[in-house]
This record gives C-alpha cells, structure tokens and sequence, in this order.
C-alpha cells in the first residue's frame, strides 16, 4: 500500500522517495522506477518480488530493457537515499535519472519543460552508466516491486519500485567475524587441553 508520496514537486510530479506499507509493515522506503504507470495513495497491490542478484533475465519484471538498465536504476537508488544526497534538487535529479533508464524521451521532456536541473540529471545519468559496469555492489541488498496485476477500482497497473534493503554495517560484520574467530580459538584449546589431560 502506498502511504506517502515524496514532499518534493516538479511540475505535478512528486519525486521520490515514497513510503508504503509492505506485508503489514508500515513506514517502508521504496522507490519508484516507473515514469509510465501511476500509483496513488491509499492504493493497494500485489506485486512480485525479485531479488536483482538474483535475476538472469528482465522478462518478468515491468520494463524488458536489460539486468545492466535495472542495476544503473538500483546504483541510482541507492544514492538517493543517501544522506547527503537528501537535497530537493539533488532528488529530483536522480529521480529523473531512475525514470530516463526506462523511458529517456518522456523523463528528460517534462524536466527539461519544468526545470532547469539538467545539467545535474545528465551527470548522475552518466555516474549510473558507469557504476553499473563496476563490481562495487552484487545488489543482493536491491529487491524489485513488480505489480502483479490491476488492482480493483483502477484504470491500469500501479507502479513498479525498487527498495534498498538494509545492509549489515561494518562493525557489525567485524564484530560477528571476531567472534567467529573466538569461538575457533576456543574450540581449538578445548581439544587440544582435553588431549593433554589424557
């Protein structure tokens, strides 16, 4: 369910990111990829969902254009929800760069017709390009929102939207591998203890 559109407006057009609620919990960030498609708040689906790790094809998911277009999409969402990419202007430009990966004619026309941010839209467009061809991020942390249908009471399909999941920190990964370690030392002195004892 869509609980929240982004604050930011260019034009008629809320940019992202937007908050749903997914199998019951609510406040969940998502971001929508899809210029083509409308979602409205309150509405309520079923979508399929893929981990883009984990995908070989783009066949399923709403846009056939390619695993290399979904990642530059996914690259892009996660900087959006970086902090210091929290700016309104700076939103609006990777939002539009996310929808441009999809359907370039349609995303640069209506920002280029109510604002002046291409200059930004072109440089995080291009920083997507060449991050996807590096081997930076495998995007088991991305999951794809595909609406598995029409709901009721609506004309068309609602959007699809790409959420980050949260990834494990580096002092927590640290942390489970000392203890690990730890535990093999432990290990390893027990039996070598219980083998002198004999």
């Amino acid at each position: 369910t869509l609980t929240r559109a982004g604050s930011t407006v260019v034009g008629n057009i809320l940019v992202d990111p937007y908050k749903a609620t997914i199998n019951g919990v609510p406040g969940q960030t998502v971001t929508c990829d899809d210029f083509i498609d409308d979602s409205y708040i309150g509405e309520t689906w079923t979508a399929n969902v893929y981990n883009l790790s984990q995908l070989s094809d783009t066949l399923n998911l709403r846009f056939n254009v390619g695993l290399a277009a979904y990642k530059e999409a996914a690259w892009l969402a996660e900087e959006l929800l970086l902090p210091a990419n929290s700016a309104a202007n700076t939103q609006i430009e990777i939002s539009f760069a996310i929808w441009d990966v999809f359907d370039h004619p349609a995303a640069f026309t209506y920002l280029k017709n109510n604002s002046g941010l291409i200059s930004g839209f072109n440089t995080w467009a291009g920083n997507a390009v060449a991050a996807e061809a590096l081997p930076k991020s495998d995007f088991s942390n991305i999951l794809i929102y595909t609406p598995a249908g029409t709901p009721p009471g609506y004309t068309g399909p609602p959007q699809e939207f790409i959420v980050v999941t949260p990834e494990a920190s580096t002092p927590v990964i640290l942390a489970f591998e000392l203890l690990s370690l730890l535990g093999v030392v432990f290990f390893v002195r027990r039996r070598a203890n219980a083998g002198t004892a004999r």
